[in-house]
């Protein structure tokens, strides 16, 4: 039996996967990407590790209000997206959280379902650093956030040709980032972009065009919740190893909206700079930033009730 398949095999019993699909086909060489040629049936799988590398992060999630976050620097993360490309696997979804995400999920039904299905999430923002270390007593190896990650990623793979497609924002945007990332990333080839502005019945003509460049990568800036619950209704018909949900990313690589100052940004100040300097998000963290903090500690308080109910009395 093949590597890939005992690992299947392995984390069938080690952990529940019921709603995934465990089917498994052999590519028939090293050099075919079934992805991009066999029948799309089932996609169900992209949520299990396929190497040593991918489980090494699988197993070293912490779950917060639900989701499971991956703890990973940045050079584990980019390596982590360059094995979901190469690996010849059915597609996989990538998100980041912030306490914005996560707040949403209370208000939002069925919000959880994409972020079950995802092959990796990972913690953005000092709120999920907090949480981590209130609820979890360890401090993350790295703030993984896609306005720092994406560059990085994408300058990191300069000796690889790559093809993406940006889908999202309004209309120029993702071209005017696709521009952008032509002169400063030149190795990665801009195949397409859409604007974020189409309706439900446009997504399956959408999604032939996206197929029809065949990127290895798709960023969709939709915002929370709309760009996950897109990508977790659309990915069985995708055909790309990564289809990533990235927020306003698309934005501040046009040019249009302004990052902190780096002196801000390394005293985890950014949603401060935001909430000032951004109108669209004063009151996502005026009101939200306290709520998280509630909803934290009502969760702190919920642990430490659980942990007394079972604690041992001593002799």
């Amino acid at each position: 039996m093949p590597p890939s398949k005992r690992l299947h095999a392995a984390l069938r019993s080690s952990e529940p996967l019921d709603h995934l699909s465990l089917e498994y086909q052999e590519p028939q060489n090293d050099n075919q990407r079934p992805y991009k040629h066999r029948s799309r049936k089932r996609r169900e799988i992209q949520s299990v590790p396929t190497s040593t590398r991918q489980l090494s992060l699988w197993n070293r999630r912490h779950e917060l209000f639900g989701v499971r976050i991956a703890d990973a620097t940045m050079n584990e993360a980019a390596d982590l997206l360059d094995s979901y490309i190469e690996d010849n696997s059915p597609p996989r979804a990538v998100y980041f959280v912030n306490a914005h995400t996560l707040n949403c999920l209370f208000c939002t039904p069925g919000y959880t379902l994409p972020f079950q299905r995802a092959a990796t999430i990972f913690g953005d923002g000092v709120g999920v650093s907090i949480a981590m270390k209130v609820l979890h007593g360890l401090q993350p190896r790295d703030n993984v956030n896609g306005t720092d990650f994406l560059p990085f990623f994408l300058s990191r793979s300069q000796k690889k040709k790559r093809r993406i497609f940006l889908l999202g924002s309004a209309p120029g945007v993702a071209r005017l980032a696709g521009q952008k990332i032509s002169i400063i990333h030149p190795n990665w080839q801009v195949v397409g972009s859409h604007h974020g502005f189409f309706q439900k019945s446009q997504s399956a003509e959408l999604i032939k065009r996206i197929n029809s460049t065949q990127p290895d990568l798709l960023l969709v800036a939709l915002g929370n919740p709309l760009q996950e619950k897109w990508i977790d209704d659309n990915l069985q018909q995708l055909e790309v190893p990564v289809a990533m949900g990235v927020g306003a990313l698309l934005e501040y690589l046009a040019g249009l909206k302004t990052r902190a100052p780096y002196w801000m940004r390394k005293r985890r100040l950014e949603w401060l700079y935001r909430m000032l300097f951004h109108k669209d998000k004063f009151l996502r963290y005026f009101l939200g930033n306290p709520l998280f903090l509630w909803r934290m500690a009502h969760a702190k308080l919920r642990q430490l009730k659980t942990d007394s109910h079972f604690r041992k009395p001593q002799d």
